[in-house]
């Protein structure tokens, strides 16, 4: 993003268009946040409880054609309405979470993704301490984009389909 930015400074007769949109879900979103969601027991960070806010796979192109479509310069935030605590995600899984200490959590996760076990290193379970969430509103103005799918709906999506895939009734 800082290459785009500076080479938009040097070229300002050229559109630079930034998408920047929260994490993505959806039936065939596959990446390391959908894959921590998959696990049978899910391991969270003890004592946090961050607000998630997630678009829709079909959200997130439709923005990029719309971008792709005309001319916007500058940089959006690509988000679903609303936003959620990670507790709540939990609960929309179905599936049993244990808090684990930090302390504790940060070098197993380095192990085991070292050991190729864990889909991301632990730098990444900081997403389950901090905030995420974005403000959208450039992106409506400027862009005209509204995401079809709200955040819980996206996440619904993205859970239905894996417990669907879980139960052998829909391919992975």
């Amino acid at each position: 993003e800082a290459q785009l930015l500076q080479y938009a400074r040097k070229h300002p007769e050229t559109v630079v268009t930034i998408l920047r949109p929260c994490t993505i879900l959806g039936p065939t979103v596959k990446n390391y946040k959908t894959n921590w969601l998959q696990w049978p027991v899910i391991l969270t960070v003890m004592g946090y409880d961050p607000l998630f806010q997630v678009v829709h796979e079909e959200d997130a192109i439709r923005a990029l054609k719309m971008a792709l479509d005309k001319d916007y310069s500058g940089i959006f935030n690509i988000v679903g309405e609303g936003i959620i605590p990670l507790s709540k995600v939990l609960k929309l899984t179905g599936k049993p979470w244990i808090p684990v200490p930090g302390p504790l959590l940060y070098p197993f996760t380095q192990l085991m993704w070292y050991m190729n076990f864990f889909p991301a290193p632990a730098s990444r379970l900081d997403f389950l301490k901090y905030l995420s969430v974005a403000d959208g509103e450039r992106a409506k103005k400027v862009m005209g984009f509204r995401a079809k799918h709200t955040t819980i709906e996206a996440l619904k999506s993205f859970i239905g389909d894996q417990r669907l895939r879980e139960a052998h009734l829909l391919e992975n």
